[in-house]
């Protein structure tokens, strides 16, 4: 999907992403991220996060996320104004 095709938004929020060695924390929706490849293909997962210790962290981000659609889910992240990067979940 172009981004000149999206729905309007239905909700943005600001959140810092914390990378580790296994993935990153979304510290605003306290999830646990990662990009995971099986059979050629990549595949995005979220996991609640318990509030345990994060171990080796390495990296923070402040990230913009505006979501398009949560069924499937559509949405955006923005790191500056001038870097985004759009997803569409595929079922």
């Amino acid at each position: 999907m172009q981004p000149a095709q999206l729905p309007p938004p239905v909700s943005t929020y600001e959140t810092q992403y914390i990378y580790t060695g296994l993935g990153w924390l979304n510290s605003a929706k306290k999830t646990l991220c990662k990009l995971v490849e099986k059979d050629g293909k990549l595949f995005y997962t979220e996991a609640p996060w318990n509030g345990s210790v994060l171990s080796r962290g390495y990296h923070t981000e402040l990230v913009r996320v505006t979501t398009y659609s949560e069924n499937p889910r559509m949405w955006k992240e923005e790191t500056s104004p001038h870097q985004q990067h759009f997803f569409h979940e595929i079922r």
